[in-house]
């Protein structure tokens, strides 16, 4: 299975780190990049044996950096109207990888592996991975359900009415690439709809009768990097796992009776 990752965008909500990098470039920790964490979190996934990164803003520094190795065969593409458009579009400048089963992910989540080992092992053509929190507030991408089937997607639903929280990462599988495919060609031919998410190409396959099924996770197995205090929280939990690991590898003193 193919995942196709947008990181096209600027990042401009993370300036000043992204005025020269791109997002998926930033150090979460020292020499260890947000795209470092998707590429493990993939690689430790046995279905996943290769990726397209959509790439548009400083996309040759991505590029660049990919060619010092990857765990699996990575494919950059360019999306030259990055700057003039959504993530809709760098989605559909994608759609020649959706010749199989793939997973499209948001270019800033981080997520343990089995957030998508799950996703892979779910039902049905279309699944989208949620998660359910006390509340949610207006950035939150959140969805309605019906019938145990995801029915709205937007950050539009208010915070009363919301039941979950879409984290960007959907699998299509079956009919479900062909069905992304003639989504995303629709959209894109109205102007006024290219500024759009790509997650409202989600919302037109429902709209047309389609089943779009749920894979659930916690709040604390992912995150998305998208203001300055996503970083610091992901940071700080990064911090806090590697102190874990530290203090489990520490040796016992031989005199402690409790250790």
């Amino acid at each position: 299975m193919r995942v196709i990752v947008l990181a096209a965008g600027k990042g401009e909500r993370l300036r000043p780190l992204t005025d020269d990098i791109p997002k998926c470039l930033i150090e979460v920790q020292p020499g260890l990049k947000l795209i470092d964490l998707q590429l493990r979190a993939m690689s430790s996934v046995q279905a996943i044996d290769n990726a397209v990164f959509v790439v548009g803003y400083r996309g040759d520094q991505v590029e660049e950096y990919l060619k010092g190795g990857t765990p699996f065969p990575v494919t950059t593409f360019y999306n030259p109207f990055y700057d003039m458009s959504n993530d809709l579009v760098s989605l559909w400048c994608a759609t020649r990888f959706m010749d199989g089963p793939f997973i499209v992910l948001n270019g800033d989540d981080v997520f343990s592996a089995s957030v998508m080992e799950n996703l892979v092992a779910a039902e049905g053509d279309i699944c989208t991975v949620i998660d359910r929190k006390p509340e949610y507030d207006n950035d939150d991408m959140k969805i309605l359900v019906e019938g145990g089937l995801l029915r709205r997607l937007s950050k539009e639903i208010s915070v009363e009415e919301a039941v979950g929280e879409n984290i960007g990462m959907i699998r299509f599988q079956g009919d479900g690439p062909a069905l992304l495919v003639e989504a995303l060609n629709a959209i894109v031919r109205t102007a006024e709809h290219r500024p759009l998410h790509w997650l409202s190409a989600v919302q037109w396959i429902i709209d047309r009768g389609t089943p779009v099924r749920l894979s659930e996770c916690k709040p604390e197995d992912w995150a998305e990097i998208d203001f300055h205090v996503d970083l610091h929280q992901v940071q700080s939990r990064l911090d806090a796992a590697r102190e874990l690991v530290r203090l489990m590898d520490m040796p016992t003193s031989r005199g402690d009776e409790t250790a």
